[in-house]
């Protein structure tokens, strides 16, 4: 049996530059499929694991519900929501006093990094830019999973106040710091206002240091802080119309209660009519899980469309290729046919010759979409986590087309007449 190699030489000797297109073409097809398989398992494994820290029967209040995709689709410029009003701090605490809930505390992205986003922070000499950030309520290292390594955690007082103090991810501090111990020291925090984008500096004082969990808009460097949500909102321009409530239901208590409560509360603080319907929605972790799951779908089904038209291109280049293949190797058909080869065995040596050019094509493109899933590991927060039947999958689309590209030309090969091939020039 001869080797993928010397099979795929047959093919490329017809016409070198036709072939490498077609086995590079294969190679994207190949690499978008295994890339959009990774991306789509890393993205799922994260989010899904950090709705698993938080707690299954936690939910969030918010401006609308963004686990609905289907009504997002129907948006006009002006969504329908866009006149709501976020949660406030008083309705906050007054939600968490409530009997069936546990704690509930407001929280509020920063500027997200980014090449035109983020934030930069200072001291000394030093500066970092694309540094992200949240203002949080003062239980937020609970909800969080943040593990404290040197300091503390902001204090109520101090959240309610918004004193202008910080708790540090330890790359961050690490990068700004070094050895020195950054607690009690004063850092500088740049901000872009919202509306003219002007640079704004605002001093913060450092009171601890926190192993971050790396959530899924992070940076993947833990090259975050947090700081009171007052303090976000009041002094850092943190845009408090998209803040959200998080909601965790008390042990004795049903989720079921604590979201009629924290639903009854809302509706009386608000004066709204028993006709009339809630100027806010609940999330639950299950209906983000949801929501996932239908990204996730949807992210790998443009992969597998994006690729299927790669591989139409590289189907008809392999089509291509051979026809031009049988066209050259027309007296040694013959020759073979003449000594005893049958049809099905010339069927067969086209048809490997075709399948070994587009396997190694797709080879170059596993190697290629491993390339690229490890980069992306290595920026962001996802992991590289390839599914199991990513490659196979992916090697057998491939397969696949060269196969069914390379039948047609493979069985004129097979069909021809051996007196009529061994006298062509």
């Amino acid at each position: 049996m001869s080797s993928p190699l010397r099979l795929a030489r047959g093919a490329v000797d017809a016409d070198r530059v036709r072939a490498g297109i077609t086995g590079l073409t294969i190679a994207v097809g190949v690499a978008v499929v295994f890339l959009a398989a990774t991306l789509t398992n890393g993205i799922r494994t994260v989010v899904l694991t950090e709705l698993e820290l938080a707690g299954p029967n936690r939910f969030v209040v918010t401006l609308f519900d963004l686990s609905d995709l289907d009504s997002m689709s129907q948006w006009d410029d002006r969504p329908p929501w866009w006149d709501r009003r976020p949660v406030s701090r008083e309705e906050a605490r007054r939600v968490a006093v409530l009997p069936g809930v546990r704690s509930a505390g407001l929280s509020v992205d920063l500027q997200l990094p980014g090449p035109q986003g983020g934030m930069t922070v200072a001291r000394g000499g030093r500066s970092l830019s694309g540094v992200s950030g949240t203002g949080e309520s003062a239980g937020w290292a609970e909800r969080r999973g943040a593990r404290f390594l040197q300091g503390r955690n902001f204090s109520e007082r101090e959240a309610v106040r918004g004193d202008p103090v910080a708790v540090l991810g330890h790359r961050l501090a690490a990068d700004l710091f070094g050895d020195e111990d950054p607690v009690g020291r004063r850092i500088l925090l740049t901000t872009a206002a919202p509306t003219t984008g002007a640079a704004r500096v605002t001093p913060l004082r450092v009171v601890g240091v926190a192993e971050l969990r790396r959530g899924i808009l992070d940076d993947g460097t833990d090259r975050s802080l947090v700081v009171p949500f007052a303090t976000a909102t009041a002094r850092l321009d943190a845009p408090a119309r998209w803040s959200r409530l998080h909601v965790q239901p008390a042990a004795d208590s049903s989720p079921g209660a604590a979201e009629d409560q924290v639903v009854g509360l809302l509706r009386g603080l608000r004066r709204l009519e028993p006709a009339q319907d809630n100027d806010f929605a609940l999330i639950w972790s299950e209906d983000l899980v949801g929501l996932v799951h239908r990204f996730t779908r949807t992210f790998l089904l443009a992969g597998l469309t994006l690729s299927t038209l790669t591989f139409l291109v590289g189907g008809a280049g392999v089509t291509g290729v051979m026809t031009l293949a049988t066209v050259e190797r027309t007296r040694e058909i013959g020759v073979r046919r003449a000594v005893g080869a049958t049809e099905g065995a010339i069927l067969r040596q086209f048809l490997a010759e075709a399948a070994a050019l587009t396997l190694l094509g797709g080879m170059g493109g596993l190697v290629a979409g491993l390339g690229l899933g490890a980069a992306v590991a290595l920026v962001t927060p996802l992991p590289l986590a390839p599914p199991l039947w990513a490659g196979p999958a992916a090697l057998a689309m491939a397969l696949a087309t060269g196969l069914s590209a390379a039948l047609l030309p493979a069985i004129r090969a097979a069909r021809m007449d051996p007196v009529a091939a061994l006298g062509s020039k």
